[in-house]
């Protein structure tokens, strides 16, 4: 059997989609049978389809522009314009995914286990912002600085430690040393407890409002634990059992109603001899899980005298304990919003009007929990419609429909005055680079920016532009004019590459200010693409001149 899979323009909503399908036969799929699988659905358009060579990995660069094209019937899209929302087609064996998903592992790197990819940030391309999913993941790292554990949890943490330092001659030995320990530390960790074929060293489900109280099955995951004696011992690191057990108890078919309303928020605890790992997890379509903290538990030396006059042993116990009070914290949070759930409870991402006559607009699973901004000085709500790149794992772009806030109690929105806006979620942005190019009419409307706590970085919103033409003579001569204004401004953009400039109506618009700054202070980042051709004099981490 063959997986085939890729990205698309879903017909009737207009989202970048990714389609998938398997065939029966021995050799790759056909043109014939390909145009025939996706004619057999309603809401695609088949356009174009090119043949497969046999063992043949495709990148958006090189192959999608003259491979499938399904398009909005009313407002065909240029196939270039759709390069930078692909990310790369596979089509590979498929034995129930397991052999196809090892194709995946050796053509992209990412880890798969037991037939599951591990999306835990190992390579750094599929690191998706967890703290754009949910608000808990950035409240755990802010409590993590500001706890205040009590003499228990520090008598505890430093048991915890103790035991850790130990050597032992099996993974039994240590669990029995350091079992006292997380019970207090973790209270309720159920200990080698088996779920969809997984037996971590310890989990911890929570009731949920949805389900029965009595169904232990339909109750969410919110904690994994897994430990390791050395580095190197046992068949896998500690990190990918736990993630691996993460996303069998997540992907649960008997949990389908709670992923309508929840990306499952959970935390992952890993520890390979003193290292100990906090990671957090969160399921969309696939579970994805990224590192929060991770801590030496063998004490370090002194370097000098401390303000708090702690020993260096002392200062490891508070901030181990710390980090275990927040998680302590975090996890009675999971367990009291998962309580609060009912089936009569508004969706994530819904918006109800005040005219009971107008339909509501329909809610998007797994969008960004950050909705209410200021534009223009009056609040705004955020409708999340669909997600940009959904296949570039690092990054965050939605398009989204923003609505002004009339009243709170109850929530009323105005529908008249909504604006249709593109949402990024970034570590930098340049909102004075930015606002140069749109005083020259060479960029979106610059709607908000602003670092935001909840999510640990920047949220820009530009008001939605859609491509259409090609580049006009005056356009290009209008987008140097620009570029040049914005020089004289004692600024650079940084990667003014065709992928960062909009084409409407004849006009260019400059968007993705990540890099821009002050000419010779911002630098080229140390993770750039080294295989794009690249002006001469751009390496990684030099000036941007």
């Amino acid at each position: 059997m063959f997986l085939i899979s890729f990205c698309a323009v879903e017909e009737n909503s207009r989202k970048i989609v990714r389609l998938k399908a398997t065939t029966s036969d021995e050799e790759p799929p056909t043109v014939a049978y390909l145009t025939q699988k996706l004619a057999s659905h309603n809401d695609w358009q088949v356009i174009s389809v090119r043949e497969i060579p046999r063992g043949h990995a495709f990148s958006a660069e090189s192959d999608w522009s003259d491979f499938i094209v399904l398009v909005d019937s009313n407002t065909p899209i240029e196939p270039s314009n759709l390069v930078e929302e692909a990310s790369y087609l596979l089509v590979c064996r498929d034995n129930s995914l397991g052999e196809g998903l090892e194709t995946v592992q050796e053509e992209t790197g990412f880890n798969v286990k037991d037939g599951l990819l591990l999306l835990n940030g190992r390579p750094e391309c599929n690191r998706r912002p967890l703290t754009t999913l949910h608000a808990i993941f950035s409240l755990f790292l802010d409590r993590c600085g500001n706890s205040s554990p009590n003499p228990t949890m520090l008598l505890e943490s430093h048991n915890f430690i103790a035991a850790t330092a130990a050597y032992y001659s099996d993974e039994t030995q240590r669990e029995r040393a350091i079992r006292p320990s997380m019970e207090i530390l973790v209270p309720d960790l159920q200990w080698q407890q088996s779920f969809d074929g997984c037996k971590p060293d310890g989990s911890l489900f929570v009731l949920c409002g949805l389900f029965p109280r009595n169904n232990y099955d339909e109750r969410p995951l919110v904690l994994v634990f897994d430990h390791k004696p050395g580095f190197g011992v046992g068949t896998a690191d500690p990190i990918d059992q736990a993630t691996l057990a993460y996303g069998r108890a997540a992907g649960r078919t008997c949990l389908d109603r709670l992923k309508g309303r929840s990306c499952l928020p959970a935390f992952i605890v890993a520890m390979a001899a003193p290292i100990l790992t906090i990671y957090g997890a969160a399921y969309t379509d696939k579970s994805i899980c990224q590192p929060l903290v991770t801590l030496n538990l063998l004490t370090p030396l002194s370097n000098g005298v401390h303000p708090s006059h702690l020993t260096p042993r002392e200062r490891l116990v508070h901030q181990v304990a710390g980090v275990f009070d927040a998680l302590k914290a975090c996890i009675g949070d999971l367990r009291a919003e998962y309580a609060d759930m009912s089936s009569t409870s508004p969706l994530p991402n819904e918006i109800i009007f005040h005219d009971p006559s107008e339909k509501k607009a329909s809610p998007t699973p797994h969008a960004p929990h950050v909705r209410r901004l200021t534009i223009q000085g009056f609040e705004y709500i955020l409708q999340y419609e669909a997600q940009l790149c959904p296949e570039r794992m690092s990054t965050a772009v939605y398009i989204a429909t923003a609505y002004p806030v009339t009243s709170d109690e109850p929530l009323h929105v105005e529908r008249e005055r909504c604006i249709k806006c593109v949402v990024k979620f970034t570590d930098q942005y340049s909102p004075k680079a930015h606002s140069v190019m749109y005083a020259n009419e060479a960029a979106p409307e610059l709607l908000h920016c602003a670092y935001n706590d909840t999510v640990r970085m920047f949220v820009v919103v530009t008001r939605y532009i859609k491509q259409s033409g090609k580049l006009s003579h005056g356009g290009k001569n209008a987008l140097l004019n620009a570029v040049a204004k914005l020089h004289e401004a004692g600024l650079v953009h940084g990667d003014l590459r065709e992928p960062n400039i909009l084409v409407r109506g004849g006009k260019a618009f400059v968007i993705d200010f990540d890099w821009a700054g002050h000419t010779n202070i911002v630098l080229y980042p140390h993770d750039i693409n080294t295989q794009l051709v690249w002006a001469d004099g751009v390496r990684p981490g030099v000036a941007i001149l």
